[in-house]
């Protein structure tokens, strides 16, 4: 991790506030598709009890 903020440290200020950015987009996006998973629809649990023996 420490390597990460040496080299950002090393860019002209408006390039870190790029970095910056990006980190915000990536972190957004993956909040985004985090959120838009959807459940697993269990309605078919039970739907062979009847040859269960």
């Amino acid at each position: 991790m420490y390597v990460i903020e040496q080299k950002i440290k090393q860019l002209p200020q408006d390039m870190q506030q790029e970095v910056y950015d990006f980190i915000d987009f990536l972190l957004t996006r993956k909040r985004k598709a985090y959120k838009s998973r959807k459940r697993l629809k269990l309605d078919w649990m039970g739907g062979l009890k009847e040859y269960r023996e």
